[in-house]
């Protein structure tokens, strides 16, 4: 393995930068930090994604360059060797933590490509205009881009699209078990949702605008290897995203503060998608109209509500194992 020993090194600035949502939307790429994370990345790089019954997702990720701690490079020579990255270099201690975004550095990193996955259909649904767009990484393709491409279905200035709603790629490509973020900001709620889902078997997350980017350092750490496993797909409008699953007959149940007690509620059926809004406002009265179902989770003790990723974990596994 070749070594970098300078801070200027442009492959260190360029690790660095992926700090920043600018530096990710530029490069398409992310930094993953420690053993477990690595490992994932490895793994992930290697394996097929099934989306529903339909489609099977091929990776959408690489690992491109890696970066290890030259005192513990015996320590990781299975990983080194399964991470199959296309770069890999020892550093000293101090370049390592100049990359790294947390306090102690775990003496390996990882700079993971987003890529377009191939896209196969298991039987002729009769779906047309699959793309890789539909599940956020067509962002990733041209890396002097500084703005993400148009979202499915989104309208470009060159009319491109015509955002009607029988025209862009349903969210139901991801499966039967859905969440739908909308304007989720803390990127800590947006990974453990992530993780949660993971844990009860959800099939994807939908992110509408607003939403954390679940790449960013905080939201990996938070989901511990599950935005590996679990296919997120970008929208352009949670209301429209949510009107599809409607029409599709998904029970598209809002988490809101007003609604019915969602321990009383019915069977909701084999297809659901959950919808958590915003940490603050809720979820906006737009999406709320598409709704099928609006449950609260009652409050027997003081506290008015709970924490988006907690309250979501809750949703989760009552609709995963007691629908």
């Amino acid at each position: 393995m070749d070594r970098i020993e300078s801070l200027q090194n442009p492959r260190i600035k360029a690790a660095k930068s992926l700090h920043t949502v600018k530096g990710r939307d530029r490069s398409g790429l992310f930094l993953c930090e420690g053993e477990h994370m690595v490992a994932e990345a490895a793994h992930a790089a290697g394996t097929a994604v099934s989306l529903g019954t339909g489609f099977t997702l091929g990776s959408a990720f690489a690992i491109d360059t890696l970066f290890v701690d030259e005192a513990q490079e015996e320590k990781f020579a299975d990983l080194i060797e399964e991470a199959n990255a296309e770069h890999a270099y020892l550093v000293p201690a101090h370049v390592l933590a100049a990359i790294s975004t947390v306090k102690s550095p775990q003496g390996i990193a990882a700079v993971v490509r987003l890529q377009a996955p191939q896209v196969t259909a298991s039987d002729d649904l009769g779906a047309t205009g699959l793309s890789p767009s539909a599940f956020g990484v067509s962002s990733f393709m041209d890396g002097d881009t500084e703005q993400a491409p148009p979202a499915a279905g989104e309208e470009t200035e060159n009319g491109g699209g015509d955002g009607g709603e029988d025209e862009f790629i349903s969210p139901s490509v991801l499966g039967d078990k859905l969440v739908l973020m909308e304007a989720v900001q803390d990127p800590g709620n947006v990974g453990a949702i992530l993780r949660t889902m993971d844990a009860a078997g959800f099939d994807g997350a939908v992110l509408a605008p607003g939403c954390a980017d679940p790449y960013a350092p905080k939201a990996l750490r938070a989901t511990m290897g599950a935005i590996f496993r679990i296919p997120t797909m970008q929208v352009d409008s949670a209301a429209k995203a949510a009107r599809a699953l409607k029409k599709e007959g998904y029970a598209v149940v809002a988490a809101e503060l007003n609604g019915t007690d969602f321990f009383k509620r019915k069977p909701l059926g084999d297809k659901v998608c959950l919808i958590i809004g915003n940490e603050g406002a809720g979820i906006t009265k737009e999406t709320l109209a598409a709704a099928t179902h609006r449950y609260r989770l009652p409050m027997k003790g003081g506290a008015e509500s709970l924490n988006a990723a907690a309250a979501a974990a809750i949703f989760i596994y009552e609709i995963a194992y007691r629908n």
